[in-house]
């Protein structure tokens, strides 16, 4: 894996630009870098430009200059919010009585220069801070529980608050090792913690992952996996749960079931990731190395990878059985993600700058290559059918899934990042130096207006 790190880095310097090297470090498994209407795990980091938009559509959010602007979508003109300033993250409420933003000010960009860091319930229908909570705390995520009680801050522990005003209802500290991730579930009642890698016992890496309710705090129960941590995915019903790091030579699939009061490592599998979970929740995606090293142990790679000709192979993993297929992908580590649809799976490979996009149909298993420039997806926005891609590497392109076709898609308008509505007729714009929010339909790729601040 190490060597495959290193040829990629050396093409890019060879080529020069590098928009490889532009993923985060989501340089294989599930593709992380997608953007739709609503909150994203940890909350949403806005960055210079970047474009979050309301669950229902109606309204979105941007940073400029360090300043937060709040707009609706279609109108002419965007609100700065000039009371609120060193926004690390937000999140979206949503509320009988209307919606707003959570946000988080200070934490880790701050460093310690002597400001409390905050968090601010603002409201959009009354346009105003409905409270203010300022916190000797240094938190790099916020995530906010489904049914709106709770709002939950990471940084060296977990603070779990009450959204109605901001008040501690619970306190948790790991042990030995920081935190690696943070898994709200659905129902709104529990949190998951994946600890980071534990090295202690030698040459085994260790994670252990525990969950906790919501209401107060409490533990419910906690697991350890032999593997190496990093982002965990949870099943469709949520009773199972994949780690499956990208990098680590020692890690497999670790398959974890969860339910209240109890936590059991329900098997180890051969394989890479984080996996990619379908949208029925059906199958999860992981991926095979065939050079991946033999450990004592832990699960070996099929012998029919083993003898394949190419490196890497796709893993599909019914996730109620926990039986995996394998299909031989290439030479280079792929990265994924489903089309919303569940028809298709989207695969690219950023450690290799003149690879296409790829589009497996996972119901015949023919893949095609993305006829066009070789685009990354690392910022891009889904249509709900899972008919086109729209992509910002440099410009903004659009990718027909169908006719599996990239082709360049001309604005007025220097993008730097993008999202789009729940209904995907809308795509938005946003841009690191203009002052601006530009609205593009998405059938005619036409601007339909911009809203100002």
């Amino acid at each position: 894996m190490k060597k495959t790190r290193q040829l990629g880095l050396a093409a890019c310097l060879v080529i020069g630009g590098c928009s490889e090297w532009k993923t985060g470090g989501n340089i294989g498994g599930a593709n992380q870098g997608a953007r739709a209407a609503g909150n994203r795990q940890g909350g949403i980091a806005l960055n210079e430009g970047e474009v979050a938009v309301a669950p229902n559509g109606r309204f979105f959010v941007t940073l400029q200059k360090g300043e937060l602007v709040v707009g609706e979508v279609g109108a002419s003109q965007g609100e700065v919010l000039r009371d609120i300033s060193r926004v690390e993250r937000v999140a979206f409420w949503t509320a009988q009585d209307g919606d707003g933003l959570f946000i988080l000010s200070g934490g880790k960009k701050t460093g310690e220069d002597g400001k409390p860091e905050s968090i601010t319930s603002w409201s959009r229908a009354e346009k105003k801070t409905l409270w203010k909570a300022e916190l000797a705390r240094r938190d790099r995520w916020i995530d906010v529980t489904s049914v709106g009680n709770r709002v939950i801050l990471t940084g060296d522990d977990i603070f779990i608050a009450d959204t109605s005003n901001g008040s501690e209802v619970g306190l948790h500290t790991p042990g030995t090792m920081p935190v690696r991730d943070v898994d709200v579930t659905r129902d709104g009642r529990f949190v998951i913690i994946t600890e980071e890698t534990n090295w202690a016992s030698g040459d085994t890496p260790q994670t252990r992952m525990e969950v906790r309710r919501t209401e107060d705090g409490t533990s419910s129960c906690e697991v350890t996996a032999d593997n190496c941590a990093d982002e965990l995915v949870l099943s469709d019903d949520e009773n199972t749960a994949f780690l499956a790091p990208t990098l680590c030579q020692k890690d497999p699939v670790s398959v974890v079931k969860i339910q209240d009061g109890n936590c059991s490592l329900a098997k180890q599998l051969p394989g890479f990731g984080p996996v990619a979970l379908s949208p029925d929740g059906k199958t999860a995606v992981a991926f095979l190395d065939r050079d991946a090293p033999e450990v004592e142990g832990f699960p070996t790679v099929p012998a029919n990878v083993k003898a394949s000709s190419q490196r890497y192979h796709l893993m599909m993993i019914d996730t109620h059985t926990l039986e995996f297929t394998t299909r031989a992908q290439g030479d280079v580590m792929p990265r994924y993600t489903f089309t919303p649809n569940g028809a298709d799976l989207l695969i690219d490979m950023p450690m290799d700058p003149l690879s296409q996009v790829e589009i497996l149909n996972l119901a015949t298993g023919v893949k095609r290559v993305a006829a066009g420039l070789p685009i990354k997806l690392n910022v891009f926005t889904l249509s709900p059918d899972g008919k086109r891609v729209f992509i910002v590497n440099d410009g903004l392109f659009e990718l027909d899934v169908a006719g599996a076709a990239l082709k360049a898609v001309a604005v007025n308008f220097p993008t730097a990042s993008l999202n789009s509505t729940p209904d995907g007729n809308t795509v938005l714009l946003g841009s690191s130096n203009e002052r601006s929010v530009v609205f593009l339909d998405s059938g005619t790729k036409k601007e339909t207006g911009r809203a100002s601040y």
